[in-house]
């Protein structure tokens, strides 16, 4: 297999009908931790409105259980959309999704907001520091699919297209986000988990680097310092010239589609593990 032919064959599929499995083939072979990068930028993203943050304060998952939060946070996603939204287990992964969601007065707007964010956030990051763009057809799929799993969670007025998804991004930016002390709390609590996953002796890099890579004009909003331009620069081209590195890579073989590894589950999980700790029941994931 070459490393454009899975390409090749994404181009052959539709992205309407076939979205699920252009997405599946995007975020699990061609884009699998830029992707995930992508999703984790997202979730700093959602913090600079301040009905989320507080709510992600509120709960303590973040401040008490921050890894396994974090982890869950992408599960859940992983776990809708393994073995299809519409099968089985997608549905009980949502059900379940929505149970502990029901226990919260989460706006629709809210909702969409974070739909926005989580979904153009991944795109932009592969587009900004991928082994290469995505083409419309995979752009189109991967919102396309997250329609969908917005439709199964009961989100209303969700966006039909790209362009709609950034109308509500940018709309929001512009009228709510704002800063707040518990915007920087839950950055904080997110920045403390990243940190924590290099040696020692990088750690001090490691908020400065997040910083980096946060748009400069979110970075009031979520109380985050600029770093020095140079170190900035650094980091977005660190980034691309490890895209660049990867190009030259061998395509993920068919038979290895990326598995998550949370550092949470060293063992494996479970759907039923995923969600709150019992010692802080009004914890949720988003």
């Amino acid at each position: 297999m070459g490393r454009y032919s899975r390409l090749r064959f994404i181009r052959s599929l539709d992205p309407d009908h076939d979205c699920e499995r252009i997405s599946n083939l995007v975020t699990r072979y061609e884009f699998p931790l830029d992707y995930r990068l992508g999703f984790e930028y997202a979730v700093m993203v959602d913090n600079t409105v301040p009905s989320i943050s507080e709510l992600l304060v509120k709960t303590g998952q973040f401040r008490d259980h921050g890894q396994k939060r974090f982890d869950d946070t992408m599960l859940f996603e992983y776990e809708m959309k393994r073995a299809g939204l519409d099968s089985p287990h997608g549905h009980t992964a949502v059900r379940t999704l929505n149970k502990i969601h029901g226990r919260y007065d989460i706006s629709n707007d809210d909702y969409l907001f974070i739909l926005a964010s989580q979904t153009l956030g991944p795109i932009d990051w592969i587009n900004a520091y991928g082994w290469r763009r995505l083409t419309d057809y995979e752009i189109r799929a991967l919102v396309n699919t997250n329609r969908r799993m917005a439709k199964l969670m009961g989100i209303k007025d969700v966006p039909e297209t790209e362009t709609d998804f950034r109308a509500i991004l940018d709309t929001t930016l512009r009228e709510r986000a704002r800063y707040q002390d518990t915007n920087q709390q839950a950055t904080q609590y997110v920045i403390d988990i990243i940190t924590r996953w290099y040696p020692h002796v990088l750690r001090p890099l490691i908020p400065p680097a997040v910083a980096a890579l946060v748009d400069e004009r979110l970075r009031p909003l979520l109380g985050l310092q600029d770093p020095p331009a140079w170190f900035t620069s650094a980091c977005r081209g660190g980034l691309r010239a490890r895209g660049r590195a990867v190009r030259l890579l061998p395509p993920r073989p068919t038979h290895r589609p990326y598995t998550p590894r949370p550092n949470s589950y060293g063992a494996g999980w479970t759907l039923h593990q995923l969600g709150p700790c019992s010692s802080h029941t009004e914890g949720g994931a988003s």
